[in-house]
């Protein structure tokens, strides 16, 4: 028996034994009016019994309970809550971790690509026939670490690389970045060159499965310098940047002049203008998918000035992007000029690219490209023009963070070299074509 009960059983008792002896001791006159509040006084005890065997709860008593279940399964399902300072989770599609205030934050990222390639050739062997190549290939393992330190306006980034051959792990951005006015914030260590807009924009939010054959000759892929750079916002629709390096593709270098690096230095710079539209959230993606930004167009020039020596060598494009509704296009100009000093020349290459893309859903998009360029100063008997035409498809599982990427590609006049990264290889004047498929996840 609980002591609930044991204590109304003692009650009823007691009660029971106090009403006999008023009874006994009252005058006759008395004993049925007192003998109908004692029955009262007994039901009232076992109505209290019965409470105490069977409780009712309120409707407010209910919705109280499980609130207060729901709020505490809410708690236990997030990996790290609000512990008195810091907290969690996942947010804007990445994993969070900050103190209270913001000021400290931790976002760890993964991206993967892994693809599926094959390449036709025509007259590549010796003998004159065509050459088909097929195989599977991690093309990109980073690993990352950003957020902010001391303050939020001190922004940090570490991303480590994974050679695709090798498995090598290797360093590709560490930097810091300090906002120290209301329009200017100054970015110190290696970092991704600030000059192309199709090389700043994430390889995880281009159109195709890579960037274009034009950018890989010219470029050499995505350019990684180490130097400073001095960034201006006007907080509206103006963005610059001037900054002085080691020289243009300076990853991973010492403070040592040529011959042991490329370049004695490199200057470079860019602008971009915001023509119309909410802000420059879109422009960080070549895409339709997800932009948060509405229709906007934006129109960008940049420069990179590298010496060595008395050599010196000068990228520069100019370009514009445009997204309205379901439409992403972009066109560029690009164009490398070198003085190879002393007497021994100079060359001029330029080309020219325009893609688009349109959402026809939520998930799929349809995309083309065409890039065309001239590289000057070829050997007798060589292009000195080529082609690329690229048509494919997007499939987004969960918009960037895992997407499914099928585009195939035709070079009228092959490539004037290899380049492996993008899933072409050099075959100067004849047809080559191309399959890519690639999964994409960013966690």
């Amino acid at each position: 028996m609980t002591t609930r009960r044991t204590f109304s059983a003692i009650l009823a008792t007691a009660l029971g034994l106090c009403a006999t002896a008023a009874w006994a001791d009252l005058p006759a006159g008395q004993s049925p009016d007192l003998q109908q509040q004692i029955q009262q006084l007994q039901q009232q005890v076992k109505d209290l019994q019965a409470q105490r065997a069977n409780p009712t709860f309120s409707a407010g008593d209910v919705s109280a309970t499980v609130d207060s279940v729901i709020q505490d399964s809410a708690r236990r399902s997030q990996l790290l809550t609000d512990t008195g300072g810091f907290m969690g989770g996942w947010a804007d599609g990445k994993f969070t971790i900050r103190s209270e205030d913001g000021n400290y934050s931790l976002n760890p990222g993964v991206i993967f690509q892994f693809r599926n390639i094959t390449t036709f050739n025509d007259n590549a062997k010796s003998n004159g026939d065509a050459n088909t190549d097929n195989g599977f290939e991690v093309r990109r393992l980073r690993f990352i670490l950003e957020g902010t330190a001391i303050t939020k306006d001190l922004y940090y980034r570490v991303q480590w690389n994974t050679n695709r051959t090798t498995g090598t792990v290797f360093n590709e951005e560490a930097y810091v970045q300090y906002k120290f006015a209301d329009n200017f914030a100054i970015k110190v260590g290696q970092y991704k060159e600030f000059i192309y807009h199709e090389q700043t924009v994430s390889t995880t939010r281009q159109l195709a499965v890579d960037r274009s054959l034009l950018n890989e000759v010219f470029n050499g892929g995505e350019s990684y310098v180490q130097g400073v750079d001095l960034l201006w916002d006007n907080n509206s629709n103006l963005h610059a940047d001037i900054a002085f390096t080691d020289g243009y593709n300076s990853l991973n270098t010492n403070f040592q002049d040529p011959p042991a690096n490329p370049f004695d230095f490199g200057i470079h710079g860019r602008v971009e203008w915001l023509v119309f539209g909410k802000d420059f959230k879109g422009y960080t993606e070549l895409t339709a998918m997800g932009s948060k930004s509405g229709d906007f167009a934006v129109v960008g020039a940049g420069a990179d000035y590298s010496q060595n020596g008395d050599m010196s060598v000068i990228h520069h494009n100019a370009d514009v992007q445009w997204n309205t509704g379901p439409l992403s296009i972009y066109a560029a100009y690009v164009g490398l000029y070198t003085d190879f000093g002393s007497g021994g020349g100079s060359s001029f290459n330029y080309g020219f690219l325009a893609q688009a893309g349109y959402m026809i859903n939520p998930r799929w998009e349809a995309f083309a490209r065409y890039d065309w360029f001239h590289l000057d100063n070829q050997a007798a008997g060589s292009e000195d023009q080529f082609h690329e035409i690229v048509l494919g498809v997007n499939y987004y599982l969960h918009s960037y963070n895992a997407r499914i990427t099928l585009d195939a590609g035709w070079l009228p006049n092959g490539s004037p070299n290899s380049q492996t990264g993008i899933g072409v290889l050099a075959n100067n004047g004849d047809n080559e074509f191309f399959i890519r498929g690639q999964l994409q996840l960013v966690l």
